[in-house]
């Protein structure tokens, strides 16, 4: 029974849910719920204050996706939920096709999950899946109808094409509209939830047969495939060096590089269906045994290893402060530090299969069979600045890899921050290959291309031919530079209510935060993500987004000079809360 647990989670999920009997008794005030304060004497003593759980009817594995301030959720009870982040109250919940065991991602305003119709509620069931499309007000859309059960997650790359495995051994990719672009049969049933390469042209999952798959986006054709020793329900996680990781029914978890050789492979004793997390040079991963490990990405060694009291199929996630959030199917949320200590454990009552999603503000949202999707508050500000912190990469379930330099400067291919004459002439020599030919190289495959705000080309999207198209990205990057990303640092988000719709007509608001880093002296503002004021240049680093009434958040990921002090933000406001002066930083 364990192995097709592990093998196909959804269908053992969809199995014992929908034959066994739901009682969960309803409670009083479903938005009442406790949070745990961090106890940094390290018991498992906790202090419990008022937050919230929001009690579904039946069981949570999916992981909640956060955005703009809203929880979004599946539960095996058929419906789509969006809760208030802060509070727990259900906004509005859409009844779906079948269980939602599938974890949401966003993409242009709208989010994507897949869900079942099962045909019977044995093991050998059988249907069909269904890719929706909802928009952030539960407007729901069926954009594409698989012929067979679906219980993965979906990516969507840059064009809006849609990648979601299905039962029936095929990843689909799904054009915006609707359409199907390409189909791919493997040899196994796909449990494994896709990942999306750092410019989007390759899609990676494992298969049931034992491979791992890295398949073209443009048209899905195989680039490699490499052979484990067992099924791969593990969804992969990606480092900005390409670096694919994911873990196996084997017992191994496995580190392939981007053209499919192995890097190494650590033996953890225990099968493993849980996905891989990276922050910084550490990995974390669960296995049956309900061991977390924590691995070197260099070497593939252990760093430490922690004990739980179940087996986990839940994917940890990691905060700013370096916490480590995992579920086990004792029950438990368990909260360790990097030194692998045990800080608390929060109890739930039943398996705690669903990945934790960490928000902006570090707040942790889980589910749990129990049936209640959680908010808890963790010990960080926010996710690690880690390559993949949690299951799917981030809080809106992105799944798509970070560049080495997070933006590369293409055409800068001797890596030296400018486009120079040894660039143009290493150019010229690939000019004309094709994807198969002897000189072709990815690395030169520049067009098409997307710019950031300040006109650069930053992001590939690889098209398998070096012509026309990738000599005009090279042209318009000529003689610009990018700061390369040892010079980029990560603070955290500080809030403050700073009642500015009271302060308007040219009254001045300002305030002040300690910020230690390197950081330039433009300023941008933006208002629920839309920039409205500020200089969008290369030091525009500092972002402030209003939340709610007068409530603005702080950002600080910036590349400039170094900076060691007090931050000032001075700004005026006029009628309907609209910033118009900001004031350099001091120091």
């Amino acid at each position: 029974m364990r192995r097709y647990i592990f093998v196909t989670l959804f269908i053992v999920t969809l199995a014992f849910v929908l034959t066994s009997c739901m009682n969960q008794t309803a409670i009083e005030n479903p938005r009442l719920s406790y949070i745990f304060k961090q106890n940094r004497s390290r018991s498992l003593s906790a202090t419990w204050t008022n937050s919230w759980k929001y009690l579904t009817n039946n069981w949570v594995v999916s992981s909640p996706m956060i955005f703009d301030g809203v929880v979004y959720v599946g539960s095996v009870d058929h419906n789509f939920y969006a809760l208030n982040a802060r509070t727990g109250a259900k906004l509005w919940n859409v009844e779906l096709a079948g269980p939602v065991i599938s974890s949401p991602a966003m993409y242009d305003g709208n989010i994507y999950v897949t869900a079942a119709s099962l045909s019977n509620l044995s093991m050998n069931a059988t249907g069909v899946g269904y890719l929706y499309k909802i928009s952030l007000s539960g407007k729901k859309t069926i954009l594409y109808k698989f012929p067979g059960i679906v219980g993965t997650s979906p990516v969507i790359d840059s064009n809006g094409t849609v990648y979601v495995g299905c039962l029936n051994g095929k990843m689909y990719a799904v054009n915006e509209d609707g359409s199907l672009k390409w189909s791919y049969q493997t040899g196994g049933r796909i449990g494994s939830s896709p990942s999306l390469s750092a410019y989007g042209n390759t899609v990676y999952f494992g298969s049931e047969d034992g491979y791992l798959y890295a398949l073209n986006t443009s048209d899905g054709t195989l680039d490699w495939k490499y052979k484990t020793s067992g099924a791969i329900v593990s969804s992969p996680a990606i480092d900005e060096n390409g670096t694919i990781y994911f873990g196996c029914l084997d017992g191994y978890v496995y580190a392939v590089k981007e053209d499919g050789k192995l890097l190494w492979k650590f033996d953890t004793g225990g099968r493993i269906g849980s996905s891989p997390s990276i922050s910084e040079n550490t990995l974390y991963v669960g296995n049956e045994k309900g061991y977390l490990y924590a691995i070197d990405t260099t070497t593939g060694n252990i760093v430490w290893s922690y004990k739980t009291g179940g087996y986990i199929m839940s994917s940890p996630a990691v905060d700013s402060d370096g916490t480590i959030y995992v579920g086990s199917a004792d029950g438990y949320l368990y909260a360790i530090n990097s030194s692998g200590k045990l800080q608390w454990r929060y109890p739930t009552g039943d398996v705690v299969g669903s990945s934790p999603a960490i928000g902006k503000d570090g707040e942790i949202y889980f589910g749990s069979n129990s049936g209640y999707v959680y908010a808890i508050v963790g010990n960080g500000v926010g996710l690690s600045a880690g390559p993949w912190p949690m299951f799917r990469k981030d809080d809106q379930h992105l799944a798509i890899a970070s560049s080495t330099t997070g933006e590369k400067l293409l055409g800068d291919f001797n890596n030296n921050g400018k486009l120079d004459f040894d660039d143009l002439m290493s150019f010229a020599m690939v000019w004309g290959a094709r994807k198969g030919d002897s000189r072709y190289n990815v690395l030169y495959d520049i067009g098409p291309a997307k710019q950031n705000a300040n006109g650069i080309y930053v992001i590939a999207y690889p098209d398998g031919k070096i012509n026309f198209q990738d000599l005009m990205v090279f042209a318009m990057n000529w003689g610009k530079t990018l700061i390369n990303s040892s010079e980029l640092a990560s603070f955290n988000s500080v809030k403050k209510d700073l009642n500015v719709i009271e302060n308007n007509e040219g009254k001045f608001v300002t305030m002040k935060m300690n910020l230690r880093g390197k950081i330039g002296v433009d300023i941008v503002i933006k208002e629920n993500g839309t920039q409205f004021v500020g200089k969008s240049g290369l030091n525009s680093d500092i972002v402030l987004i209003k939340e709610g009434n007068g409530l603005l958040e702080v950002m600080a990921a910036g590349i400039g000079k170094p900076f060691s002090g007090t931050l000032t933000l001075k700004f005026r406001s006029n009628s309907g809360y609209r910033p118009e002066i900001i004031k350099e930083v001091s120091r």
